[in-house]
Parts: C-alpha cells; structure tokens; sequence
C-alpha cells in the first residue's frame, strides 16, 4: 500500500492497513494484473476460472469512461447518502464526488484483492475525506455483514446505492446475494429505528419505575435447577396453536414439560381452561397490559409472570400472580444501582419478539429440548392471531394494508407460505439466536415457516420419548432466599439524586446561552457569537460528564444524538456566524429541550422510587426480626 493511502486510511478505517499488509502476499498469487492505459493511468485486468479476461474500468481513458457513467445517473431527490458496491481503480467514485460535492459517500468493495491493487497504485487523495463516512472491505462474510449493519445504523439520511457496472455483469451472484443480506440488515435496522423511537424514554423510564420490583422479586437464573436438561414448551399465539390446543392440555396434566405462554398465547390457553406455568413479557408499552387482562380480571394469582426489567409498568402493576425477573439489555438503570451484583446474572438482547427473548432465557437456563407451539410466523387461512385472542384494535384476522405487505417463505413441510416482513425479521432472529446457543428446538407448529436450527415434529409425536410425566416440579417459582445489596442499591440512590440537581444547573446555564445566541441571530451581533459557543461547548461537556446524564438521559435521547451526529459537518462547515447560530440552536435546541424534559420529569420519580426501595427494605427487615 502506498505511504500516502496508509495516512489516508488511518482515519477512515485503520484495520484495513494491516488486513492488507496481512493478505498482500496470498494477492499478489492471484490473477489480476495492472495495466497501464492509453491515457497513462491504471486499469485492472482480471483473469475467470475459465481462462477470459475483463477489465474493470476501460483499458484506454478510465476517467473519460467514468465521467460517462456518472453522467448517466439519477440521484434522488433532498438530502442522501450515497453507498458505492464496487471500488475498482476508484475512478467512478472520483467523478461523482466532483459532480456532487455536497453528498456524503461509504465504500464497499466486495473483493479484497481488488482494494489491493487500487491502494497500491492510485491515490486515495483524489477522494475528498470530508466525504467519505466509511470504507468497508468484504474480508469475510461475517465481516460484510458487520459493515453492512454498520452502515445501517450510522447512517442518517436516506441511502442510495450504485453500483460498479462491471460489477454487476461479471459477479451479478455477488451482487444478488448483497443486496439480500442487506435488505434483511435494513429491515432489522428499520425495526430498531422504528423500536428506539417509540421506546426509547419508555425503557429507562419503565426500568426506574420497575425497579423496587426487580429488587423485591428473583431473578429468574434462581430456579435453573428446575429448567436445566428439562422439556419446555413455549406458546405462541400463531394460528395453528388451536390444532394442538388437546396435545397441550395432556402435557399439563400430565406435566411432562414447563408451559411457558409469550405474547398473547395466554389468552388463547385460559379459554380452553389451560394455566400455563408462566407467563413471559417484555414489550415496553402501555398496550403490554392487555395481553394479560384475563388473567387480571379472573383474578388468578398462581401464574408467575417472568418480566423483562424494562417491561411496560403497568403491567407490573396491575398483575395478580407471583413474579420473577430478568434483566433485559434497554435496562441501563439496574447497571447503574446494582454494579458488580449484577455481573452474576446475565442480560438479555432486547429482540422483536418475547418468544425470542424467552428462547435466549431458556438458554441460559440450560432447558432441552426447546419446544415451540403456535410459532407460525407466517399467515395461515387469512389469520394473523389463535382462534380465542381477541383485542379491541384488531381480530385475529388479517387487515387490509397487512395483505399488501404479504411476501412469501418456505414452510415446515417445504412448499411456501405467505409471511409479513416483521414475522420474517422475527424469524431471522429466531434463527441467529439458535445458532448462537446451539440450542435444540423442536418446532411442532403446523403449516408454519420453516425456522433453520430447528427439526419439525407434530407434537403428537413428542409423547413417545420427549415427553415424560411428572417433570413439572411444584411451586418451581417459589425461592427462599434471594436479593440485591440494599444498602448499595439505597447509596447509589443518593449519589444519583445529587447528580440531578447539579444537572439542573447546567441546563439553566445551557438555557441562557441559547437566549443570548438567539438575541444575536435577531440583532445581526455577529461578533459574540463565537465566545457564546464556546461557553455552550463547555456547559454541554459539563452536561455529558454527569453522572445522571449518562446512566439515564443519554438512553433516553438516542435519536436526537444521532440526530447531531449528522449535522456536525454542516455546523462546522458554516462560515457565516449568524448561519452557524442558527444550526447550533436548531441542532443543540433540540436536545437540550429534550433532556430538560426529562431530568424535570426525573425530579419526581427518583424520590418515589427511593421511598419504594426503603419500604422494601423495611419490610426484610421486620420479616428477619
């Protein structure tokens, strides 16, 4: 690689210097071959299997030839970032960043052998560094992947991806198969975007206001003993669940295996007289409640319910059953109370379905063999629900805008079924999360979407040898001894109120800052300007050192920091002094407002939730007396 590309790359992406350096020799074997061109510059001649050769860009002038190919392009409309599949030699990228300045770009190339020889031979200079986000090298798939889901996540503006014409005729399989991987990354992406922004104040928020509950309940690795090595049944609420709902019923009079309903699936089993032997939830909104309105309004109070610790709170509140927990990965709130206690325990990957949480839980629990029921991820005869689950916002049928998005996968018995995008991100996740544990799964959903890592068995089948009577221990849930340092918990409590207060002044600071920036955009002052965002910067840094902030504001604001991310190039590339104001204002307004919000809204609840811990406290306390 030449000396000037390796400072170039330091900034961009570092490890790519010593991949290179690692792979340079195994390259240097393979067949390509740099060509000079009529016009002086390089060109890369590639060899197939078969023997014929092709170049990657024209053999007599590149940079005519990409300069053509640019012209031929129609950028979208408004703001977008741009993602080049195929580098070759670079000349096409050059030409559409002298076209268009203003866009920001990231760089795949997909053969690292190709990288090779463009690092060695031409200049990165010619790439504008303001430019380039990020530049990725498929040095393995995992890794493709990586960048890719990389990408997705950084990348605030809409995405439009070009793609090297040579490319697409001599590797148009490479391609395909990208563009696959990476339409599942960006659904995944989409729903997590979708997820942060109607969850992200409702994880910490429901994590604070649970957490006199996570201290006062077990925690659900207390009863391993009870789960390892042993069949457990996880419900879902699919349609095919009515055609095993009398399997069911035989298992729990028989119980040969833990029932576990997720998600809805409870309602379905309480109308044919069936008590699960937990109920499992994590879903952080208020609607959360209604899945378990059944069970609350028949009073049954001997289900436990197995709560993620960022579970929506009402559903906390209003649940009449015993109760056990697990700490789910949006709770950043028992990391900050508990420290080093918490490390005994693990966290699980908040997901887009609870039966995937619960599959990760069985996991850690040691349970064998996972058996899934009613898990069709896919639509059977028209409906999206179990006969017997019914909500005031939609039937167990599926809705009109719910059959335009109808795709199709493959099912368990090998022919195709329909299947809504969000059941087939759940499915890949369901299947990644198999894979990671190497767990067994049988799935015995009739007519349902084939989910790899698991074996199809109608669940009738399971009574001959997976299935043995009496494996259900009684009373499993209940646990003698168990808790967290409450006096930690109550230290940790104070610290953090301190914090609060302190924070409170330095958004009133912050505050003013922005009136007096506001007093100089209208009056036209450009002279104070820098000096008032000098101060800004320094309170902000004071803001993003405290301690309350960063345990509890920052995983509140996730989009209005990405949000800033984005604008940060705009801000620093703005030379007039009022036009720069007004960004600054418009950009750090916006999340200042937020966090005042929040940290007012926290005034309140901290003291409530402290009181919560005391009274729990005292009442141990009394008990051990």
């Amino acid at each position: 690689m030449r000396i000037d590309n390796q400072a170039w790359l330091n900034r961009v992406n570092p490890e790519l210097i010593r991949f290179m350096d690692l792979l340079s020799d195994q390259i240097e074997r393979m067949p390509l071959q740099t060509i000079e061109t009529k016009t002086g510059d390089v060109t890369l001649k590639l060899t197939e299997t078969n023997g014929t050769t092709f170049f990657l860009q024209s053999q007599y002038d590149p940079d005519r030839e990409a300069g053509i190919f640019v012209d031929g392009l129609t950028p979208p409309e408004g703001e977008f970032h741009v993602l080049f599949y195929g580098l070759g030699m670079g000349y096409h990228v050059e030409a559409f960043m002298e076209r268009f300045p203003e866009a920001t770009v990231s760089l795949y190339e997909p053969l690292p052998a190709v990288f090779y020889h463009y690092s060695k031979n031409r200049p990165f200079s010619k790439l504008n560094k303001k430019q380039v986000k990020h530049i990725f090298v498929e040095l393995s798939l995992d890794i493709g992947n990586q960048s890719l889901d990389v990408l997705a996540r950084s990348t605030a503006k809409p995405l439009w991806t070009v793609v090297h014409p040579a490319y697409r005729r001599h590797f148009e399989g490479k391609v395909n198969l990208f563009f696959e991987r990476f339409k599942e990354i960006l659904e995944r992406q989409k729903f997590n975007v979708i997820a942060d922004y109607k969850f992200q104040k409702l994880w910490t928020l429901n994590s604070i206001l649970n957490f006199p509950y996570t201290m006062s309940t077990p925690n659900i690795m207390e009863v391993k003993r009870h789960f390892e090595n042993k069949p457990v049944l996880v419900v879902s609420a699919g349609p095919s669940l009515k055609d095993d709902i009398e399997s069911i019923r035989k298992i729990k009079q028989e119980k040969s295996a833990y029932i576990l309903a997720v998600g809805s699936a409870n309602k379905a089993l309480l109308s044919h007289e069936i008590m699960p032997d937990a109920v499992c939830t994590y879903d952080p909104s208020m609607l959360n409640q209604k899945v378990f309105t059944d069970i609350v309004e028949r009073n049954l109070d001997t289900i436990p319910m197995i709560f993620g610790t960022s579970v929506g709170n009402d559903t906390i509140l209003k649940y009449t059953g015993p109760m056990l927990h697990m700490f789910t990965s949006q709770d950043h709130v028992s990391d900050y109370y508990l420290g080093d206690a918490k490390k005994c325990y693990p966290v699980f990957d908040d997901a887009p379905s609870i039966a995937v949480v619960t599959l990760e839980m069985l996991a850690h629990l040691g349970a064998s063999p996972v058996i899934l029921a009613g898990q069709n991820l896919a639509v059977r005869d028209d409906e999206f629900y179990s006969k017997g689950i019914q909500f005031e916002h939609r039937g167990n049928g599926l809705m009109d805008d719910e059959r335009n998005r109808l795709v199709e996968v493959l099912s368990v018995d090998g022919k195709f079924i329909p299947t809504l995008p969000e059941f087939n991100t759940m499915r890949l996740q369901m299947e990644q999360t198999i894979e990671k544990y190497q767990l067994q799964v049988i799935n015995t959903t009739k007519q349902g979407a084939h989910i790899n890592g698991t074996s199809y068995v109608p669940i009738e089948q399971l009574f001959e040898d997976k299935l043995i009577p009496g494996t259900v221990v009684e009373n499993w849930y209940k646990v003698e001894s168990y808790g967290y340092p409450v006096d930690y918990v109550l230290q940790n409590g104070k610290r953090l109120e301190d914090s609060l207060e302190k924070q409170q002044f330095v958004l009133d600071d912050l505050l003013s800052i922005f009136q007096r920036l506001e007093n100089a955009i209208q009056n036209g002052t450009r002279g104070g300007i820098p000096l008032l965002i000098e101060k800004m910067d320094k309170a902000l840094d004071k803001l993003l050192k405290n301690e309350f902030h960063v345990h509890f504001c920052e995983p509140m604001v996730k989009l209005a920091t990405k949000f800033i991310k984005s604008r940060k190039l705009d801000m620093q590339a703005t030379n007039d002094m009022i036009e720069r104001a007004k960004l600054v204002l418009d950009t750090y307004g916006r999340y200042v407002y937020e966090v005042h919000l929040i940290t007012n809204e926290f005034r309140w609840v901290l003291p409530k939730v402290h009181e919560k811990i005391q009274e729990y406290t005292n009442r141990m306390q009394n008990v051990s007396r």
